[in-house]
């Protein structure tokens, strides 16, 4: 039997693996009918070897099985040994940016190691998001994402990732319903008076957008649900948009909830419904589009945890674990109420499943308002 002392488990196991068919090899030639080279005895002492280098063969498998998982849960345990960043697909003070701060500076109390937020913005986020799906799953980077990534197959061709195959989802932090938002001149003081308002003026009203994004498709079903016409004109960002609402330029926009607030208190904007199924917290009696006859439409703004697929699992329900303690914070718990968003720091499995049905909601979406990937 071949000596094993000091050969690590994958070389000892081509090894025994290499005897086992060199073993066999006369057991072959018998069985075909051809001459045996070797004398009988020759023979025996091999069929017994080969006996005993399976076993041997078959206990190594065993012990490598077990390694791998214990070296996983080994690395998890010890997580992290060295600065975590986090990246964002925007830029400096934006939504993304200020959630991956909060995040980052629990995590550095809870782990006492550095989490570094980092900015890769660009093409929508895409440019931040391709940055993580091809870095080290290792755990020491993760992705900041918003619900841009879900649209991005009905919307963008040639992505250089997929979400669903490049990505491992942690959590989904928190989400809010956007706001549709009028001018003050519109005789309108819901959804459904504007619906009628679009109606009875064809060609004539305008909404605002940010260009191919989660805002185009929300606005673009709202007009498939409620039969209107609108144009669209893109702008840079929803301060631009916001602007032109002010001015007049357009009639509809939609906003997030802390954005429009403070333009709402000060009548420069009417609100005429949150744009989801459930009320945002910081406008309690502002009705849904749901309740006001528009149950299948969906609004979407949440931020989100994904890492590189294959950051080990351990790893990723480790930090799953941590971001509903992270959310019962007295902090967050102020910033939602005041911000008008609603905690889910869902779990791994919840995540990808809420993932997959946004992509195929959006993709239907673009597809039934004659939207292609550009």
């Amino acid at each position: 039997m071949r000596h094993l002392a000091g050969v690590n488990g994958a070389s000892a196991l081509y090894l025994i693996m290499r005897d086992n068919n060199q073993a066999s090899y006369p057991q072959s030639l018998a069985a075909n009918g051809r001459v045996n080279p070797l004398q009988p005895e020759s023979f025996q002492r091999r069929s017994h070897v080969n006996s005993n280098l399976r076993r041997i063969a078959t206990m190594i498998l065993a012990a490598l099985s077990l390694a791998i998982p214990l070296k996983s849960i080994a690395q998890a345990q010890a997580w992290p040994t060295k600065p975590v960043r986090i990246v964002i697909g925007y830029g400096p003070g934006s939504g993304a940016d200020i959630e991956a701060r909060f995040v980052s500076n629990y995590l550095e109390q809870t782990y006492k190691q550095p989490f570094l937020v980092e900015a890769k913005p660009g093409a929508g986020s895409i440019i931040g998001a391709d940055v993580v799906a091809k870095s080290a799953p290792d755990g020491y980077t993760l992705f900041m994402s918003t619900a841009a990534p879900t649209t991005f197959p009905a919307l963008v061709k040639n992505i250089p990732f997929d979400l669903m195959r490049d990505f491992d989802p942690v959590s989904n932090l928190n989400d809010t319903a956007p706001v549709l938002l009028t001018n003050v001149s519109v005789p309108a003081k819901n959804l459904s008076e504007f619906v009628a308002y679009v109606k009875a003026n064809p060609g004539k009203i305008n909404y605002g957008s940010a260009g191919r994004n989660s805002i185009l498709l929300m606005l673009e079903s709202l007009k498939l649900a409620a039969g209107i016409q609108m144009a669209e004109i893109p702008y840079n960002g929803q301060a631009n948009y916001l602007t032109a609402l002010i001015r007049n330029d357009v009639q509809l926009v939609m906003a997030s909830s802390s954005a429009a607030k403070p333009l709402i208190d000060s009548n420069q904007v009417k609100v005429l419904a949150a744009f989801g199924q459930t009320r945002v917290a910081n406008m309690p009696d502002l009705s849904t589009v749901g309740e006001q006859g528009y149950p299948t439409l969906r609004g979407v703004g949440w931020y989100g945890l994904l890492a590189p697929h294959g950051t080990p699992r351990e790893i990723v329900d480790k930090i799953a674990a941590e971001m509903p303690r992270y959310a019962a914070t007295p902090a967050q718990k102020d910033r939602a109420a005041k911000g008008g968003f609603t905690w889910i720091t869902s779990t791994p499995a919840q995540f990808r499943e809420q993932l997959t049905n946004e992509i195929k909601f959006w993709s239907d979406i673009a597809q039934k308002a004659n939207i292609k990937p550009e």
